[in-house]
This record gives structure tokens, C-alpha cells and sequence, in this order.
């Protein structure tokens, strides 16, 4: 592989590299919290809509500002765009939760980590066609 189709592809993957690392963070955030709420005995789906919305903050501020490089203004259009796919993710993510508990009887930390993958990928198609659907900003000039 040439220098050039090396960073070709860095520069294909780059977004996806970077969603990940945020929906690492995102997801630390959500799962320990989650965790937290369960222990202090807080029903399942109120747990899990509390700690989704506190790595949804997070993600917002993460991808639009460093992972897909929007420019530093705000738009009702995308918050609305961010709020539905979100909404999607959270209500998938959710039926998932309810089904794993209740039919397959798991845990609600287990039920939890089952659905992180679905919400991570309907996130990322969401984030990257719908949401910050604009071309990224070239990084600022090192040095």
C-alpha cells in the first residue's frame, strides 16, 4: 500500500475511529451510571433513559466540535436531527432492555450491555447521514 492510499483510507476511517473513541467515553458514562442507578434500586427503564441522556450530552458536544468538525455555530435543524436519532437509539435500546429482562430474564446491567452495540450503530449511521451530514472542517495547522 502507498503512502497516499494510506492515508486515503485514514482519511475514510478517520470519522468512524473517532465516533468510536467518543461512544467509548459515551458509553462509560451511560453504563456506570446506569450501574449506579440500578444498585440504588431505580426501575430499569428510568435508569437506563437517565444514564443514555447523560452520555447524549456528551456525544452531542464530542462529535459535532471533534469527531465530524462542524463549525462552532448551533442550528435548531441539527439539534432536532440529533434528538430524533437519539430518540431512536434510546427507544431500540430500551424494547431490547424490556425483552432481555423480561423474557430472557437477565440481569438489568446485562440487559443494559446487550443493547449498547444497536444504539452504537443506529448512532453512528444517524450521526453521519442525518445529524453533521456537512463535509468535516480540515484540522487546525500544527506548529
Amino acid at each position: 500500500m502507498t503512502q497516499r492510499n494510506l492515508a486515503a483510507s485514514v482519511r475514510k476511517y478517520l470519522p468512524f475511529i473517532k465516533f468510536s473513541l467518543v461512544g467509548v467515553l459515551n458509553t462509560a458514562i451511560d453504563f456506570l451510571l446506569f450501574t449506579l442507578l440500578d444498585y440504588l434500586g431505580v426501575f430499569a427503564l428510568i435508569a437506563h433513559t437517565c444514564s443514555y441522556t447523560a452520555g447524549l450530552i456528551n456525544s452531542y458536544f464530542w462529535n459535532k466540535f471533534w469527531t465530524f468538525r462542524q463549525p462552532r455555530r448551533y442550528s435548531v435543524e441539527e439539534a432536532v436531527r440529533f434528538i430524533l436519532v437519539n430518540l431512536v437509539a434510546l427507544g431500540i435500546a430500551g424494547g431490547i432492555i424490556l425483552v432481555c429482562i423480561q423474557v430472557f430474564a437477565f440481569s438489568d446491567v446485562i440487559a443494559k450491555a446487550i443493547s449498547i452495540p444497536f444504539s452504537f450503530a443506529i448512532n453512528f449511521v444517524g450521526s453521519k447521514y442525518l445529524v453533521f451530514r456537512g463535509q468535516p472542517k480540515p484540522p487546525p495547522p500544527v506548529g
